[in-house]
């Protein structure tokens, strides 16, 4: 019951992770309490009962067929407790050199990340076989030039033998930054072949595609995967520029892409910022224009009215009704050097050119303006290739730190890049409140608080497993696999619970420290064994990945493995150590003379 009682709790703590991850994994954890509390349940009815049916004394000695086997088998165990035995004897003469090594390995597992072995993302990339292609060709480009270039990747696509089928659209473009309607941008979904049937993964697919394209004269264009609600990834770095002044951003912009361009594993760096289509600027002289008797308004209609036109009449056929337009020649409509021979008529009816009243500048704009905060806004945006997505954002943020911006602009992390470090504060206060609700929930069953503190030691060593694990895999540390070291609080404080009850019966039984814990430890290593490679086989299929877009979840079953495993080698030996010394300090009359005189009394031999 007490096992039982500490997985539950060892889930309570994301009920205060708030954001998306708990959003994710609330049902998550509320579907694995509810599955330990009828576990707890059948197993204190449904397994006795069946148990004192099936159980005989064939079954005891196991089936006909296995007897052999179950003969070896248990020949086998024995000796691997013995062995076991003399370990912790060794162990428990050796204390300082146990905590020692111990503590190596915990601070060693833990560089692992500082030194760039472990990456971090927030979601793991995974290789689902699909795709978007973002392009963007110059200012200017018609819809049929367009459709032309889309019409020559398609072809390449096409050909490809590991596409299977793709989706263009033209002229519309969905991003981070909303919808675009544009006749320069468009979009194509691409789907590969089946994962068996591929000879290389997605990305190399992708690179291929990006080296293509790269050939095409003013095409820019943008990868991004995608994701499990059907839509393409938006890019996992994004920092928003934000300032009063909109030519600061831009400059601010500008060298933070120029930066983000030469960090390694950074692709496809685009802002959010860009200028619009050329255009000209009409500035009415006022004096001039009321010298003429003509307004700036009056100005500004007839100008609207000789470009974009204007109703004058209807024509009608029956039932249909066609608007009648006057509207200037083409050449003078599309010729910016002759929009200053448009002639307008003043208040007394006399025709003055535009070119007398008012000057025309020659200009582009914006396409459009952001304000965030009542600042103007520009997002800086970049995939990632290659890298982690923590690896790549600490290269920016060292280089952005040598970077004075201009007055009043700054820099604020976005998208994945802030969801992820929310999300490592968020779990690791969660991983610490499960660490704590354990403790008090083995104080409260114990009634002490120096022997819940012994079972809480197979917490670090269970840390050394998952993050070697993740380091030999290539796994990150992302919102998985916190979720992963977060099981593991509760999953390997059985091992401790275990050998910590069975030695506290013996000393009840009037045994001394050391007895107890020679004979707990290899008492208790059958069920630690079973517990633990029972969770070991359950987690390989999630840990090996295989299935499509698997890749997203396989980092939580390597934490679970690595630090089952990990736990299982340390804390058999481990536990019984810190037992032996907490259980000292606690009555004040321990000494290493007095445990190397109880070690030396002889071991009950084995049944």
């Amino acid at each position: 019951m007490s096992i039982t009682l500490v997985d539950v709790v060892t889930f309570l703590p994301i009920a205060f992770v708030e954001g998306l991850v708990g959003n994710i994994f609330r049902e998550f954890s509320l579907v694995f309490v509810t599955a330990l509390v009828m576990s707890l349940l059948v197993s204190f009815t449904i397994t006795p009962l069946l148990a004192s049916r099936l159980n005989n004394a064939d079954n005891i000695h196991g089936e006909k067929w296995m007897r052999g086997f179950a003969r070896k088998f248990e020949a086998w165990f024995a000796n691997l407790e013995e062995s076991y035995r003399r370990v912790l004897r060794w162990a428990l003469r050796r204390r300082i050199v146990v905590i020692g090594i111990a503590t190596i390995m915990v601070i060693g597992s833990i560089a692992l990340i500082p030194m760039g072995f472990i990456g971090s993302d927030f979601v793991p990339p995974t290789d689902r076989g699909e795709f978007a292609i973002a392009t963007k060709m110059p200012l200017g480009t018609t819809l049929e030039e367009n459709s032309e270039v889309m019409a020559r990747i398609e072809s390449y696509l096409t050909s490809h033998q590991e596409v299977e089928s793709i989706l263009s659209t033209i002229g519309l473009q969905e991003s981070e930054w909303g919808v675009d309607e544009n006749s320069r941008v468009g979009n194509i979904q691409v789907r590969l072949v089946k994962r068996d049937a591929r000879k290389q993964p997605t990305s190399a697919t992708q690179a291929e595609i990006a080296k293509y394209c790269k050939d095409i004269p003013g095409l820019e264009i943008r990868v991004s995967d995608i994701g499990i609600f059907g839509t393409a990834n938006a890019a996992p770095i994004q920092y928003e520029v934000r300032g009063q002044n909109l030519d600061s951003v831009q400059v601010a912009a500008d060298y933070a892409m120029a930066l983000l361009r030469n960090i390694p594993g950074a692709r496809d760096v685009q802002t959010s910022y860009e200028l619009g289509a050329p255009e000209l600027q009409i500035h009415v002289d006022r004096d001039r224009a009321a010298a003429s008797l003509l307004t700036p308004g009056q100005v500004a209609m007839a100008i609207r009215s000789a470009v974009n036109g204007e109703v004058i009449s209807k024509f009608s056929t029956g039932e249909l009704e066609v608007d009648i337009r006057s509207i200037l020649t083409p050449e003078y409509r599309t010729d910016p050097t002759r929009i200053t021979e448009v002639e307008i008529m003043n208040a007394a009816g006399q025709m003055v050119r535009l070119g007398e009243v008012a000057h025309i500048d020659r200009t582009s704009g914006p396409s459009s303006i952001t304000r965030k905060d009542r600042e103007r806004l520009v997002t800086v945006s970049a995939n990632v290739v290659g890298r982690s997505l923590g690896a790549v954002q600490g290269d920016f943020d060292l280089e952005m730190a040598k970077y004075t911006p201009p007055q009043g602009v700054g820099f604020f992390a976005y998208g994945d890049v802030e969801n992820m470090r929310t999300m490592m504060t968020d779990m690791l206060q969660a991983i610490l409140l499960s660490i704590l609700f354990v403790y008090m929930v083995l104080v409260v069953l114990y009634e002490s608080y120096i022997y819940p503190f012994v079972v809480m030691f197979s917490v670090p060593v269970a840390i050394v497993g998952a993050l070697i694990g993740l380091a030999v895999t290539g796994y990150t540390l992302s919102m998985f696999s916190m979720i992963g070291l977060l099981i593991l609080m509760g999953l390997v404080t059985k091992n401790g619970i275990l050998i910590v009850d069975f030695t506290n019966q013996e000393r009840a039984r009037g045994q001394s420290v050391i007895d107890a814990l020679l004979e707990a430890g290899p008492r208790r290593l059958r069920p630690i064994l079973m517990t633990t490679m029972t969770m070991v086989v359950g987690m390989l299929p999630l840990a090996l990945a295989l299935g499509e877009g698997s890749e997203m979840r396989a980092g939580m079953g390597v934490v679970i493995i690595g630090g089952l495993l990990s736990s299982l080698l340390l804390s058999l030996v481990l536990v019984p150590v810190m037992y032996t010394l907490l259980d000292g300090f606690s009555k004040k009359d321990w000494s290493e003379e007095r445990v190397a005189e109880t070690e030396l009394k002889p071991v009950p031999a084995l049944s």
